[in-house]
């Protein structure tokens, strides 16, 4: 008899983490939740934390670190368990580009955090689905 065990979550919420998440963090797809807001000296692309195989994800908190670039849609859009998403608030660069098209699509969707950034465009219509 076989016994797995996973990492289900994952809360370093102010730490003080500095520098980058390791790289294998694409490892843990059986994350349901991934809490590490309110490190002011974690730099990174939100690119770089989220990966289109951590399906599982329904708790996401990376407010207020040094996150910076485009919020990875073709990633999020998988993550159909996602109740709640905090990405505001962060210093430096912060995030840019559109919100993405398909956030609607995650229907089970609760908490959606966002300000704070450098995002731009048109807030997706998508979004009335939720």
């Amino acid at each position: 008899m076989s016994s797995s065990r996973y990492v289900i979550s994952i809360a370093l919420d102010e730490n003080n983490l500095i520098a980058t998440l390791p790289g294998r963090l694409w490892k843990l797809r059986n994350l349901r939740g991934l809490c590490i807001g309110g490190n002011s000296g974690l730099l990174g692309s939100v690119g770089e934390i989220l990966y289109a195989n951590m399906t599982a994800l329904q708790r996401v908190d990376l407010a207020f670190n040094k996150l910076y670039g485009r919020i990875p849609g073709e990633v999020l859009v998988q993550m159909m368990s996602m109740v709640k998403i905090q990405l505001c608030c962060q210093t430096g660069e912060g995030l840019s580009g559109e919100i993405p098209k398909d956030i609607g699509n995650l229907t089970k969707l609760q908490v959606v955090s966002l300000g704070e950034n450098r995002l731009y465009g048109l807030i997706p219509k998508s979004i009335g689905k939720l």
